[in-house]
């Protein structure tokens, strides 16, 4: 038997995306599989997740991506962020649901 461990996961629906919805969510912890789960708890998994949902025809990995990245890094102990581009294959995902989500814009990507 495996012994549950808190995980605190916050999230917001930035677009609805008629079957689907864009969010933004936020850690408290870093488990394995955190925002996975959690999203299957609620009867709401990722589109693509084989593991926790199901495959999907319109992308083929769990459509998931860190934007933004934030840690303390451990031999300097101060904050480090990293951004990332959207890649395509969710871009394509957004641009089929709605081709004026302003998160396709060159500065949201």
């Amino acid at each position: 038997t495996r012994k549950s461990r808190y995980a605190k996961t916050h999230w917001w629906k930035l677009e609805d995306l008629g079957k689907f919805s864009l969010l933004k969510i936020k850690l408290e912890t870093g488990r394995t599989h955190q925002i996975r789960a959690h999203f299957k708890l609620i009867n709401r998994p990722l589109l693509g997740d084989i593991l926790y949902g199901k495959k999907s025809g319109l992308i083929s990995r769990q459509c998931l991506h860190a934007k933004q990245i934030s840690f303390i890094h451990p031999v300097y102990q101060r904050e480090l962020t990293k951004e990332s581009r959207l890649p395509e294959d969710f871009r394509q995902v957004i641009l089929k649901f709605n081709p004026k989500s302003k998160f396709l814009a060159p500065n949201n990507s």
